[in-house]
């Protein structure tokens, strides 16, 4: 019965991440700070042509998108304990490969601020960061 509900969570989680940018588990942004965030996803997505997840979990969760092009999913888990985990993961088609150490450096910069538990500061300037990081999109139509 338990694998039944988580399994109907799970699927519940997934599906309501189809229609928001954010999707937080443990409200840890009050609107002011959530609309922000939202607003500087949006500008993400806007200049760089990409769709942005972001999601905080509470626990230790995944999140995956069906036949991912031109994405990033931003993960913050374990808001509750002292351990807190980040995972930035980009789809493959955005090349950031190469750019590990660039990613290592932003999430190193803006570590005050996640142990502060400042995350609107965190996840914008984050968010800021990675806009400068990630390639702009090529234009295949300027080959001659």
């Amino acid at each position: 019965m338990k694998k039944i509900i988580k399994f109907f969570i799970i699927n519940m989680f997934i599906f309501s991440l189809a229609f928001a940018k954010v999707n937080m588990e443990k409200d840890i942004l009050n609107f002011k700070e959530l609309r922000r965030v939202e607003r500087a996803i949006e500008k993400l997505e806007n200049s760089k042509n990409i769709k942005v997840y972001l999601n905080i979990f509470e626990g230790e969760n995944d999140f995956y998108t069906e036949n991912p092009q031109k994405v990033l999913i931003f993960n913050i888990q374990n808001i509750e304990t002292d351990e807190l985990g980040i995972e930035l993961k980009f789809s493959e088609d955005l090349n950031m490969e190469e750019k590990s150490v660039d990613l290592g450096i932003i999430l190193d910069n803006f570590k005050k601020e996640l142990y502060n538990r400042e995350y609107e500061k965190y996840i914008i300037g984050v968010l800021e960061a990675l806009e400068k990081v990630i390639p702009e999109e090529k234009n295949e139509d300027s080959t001659s």
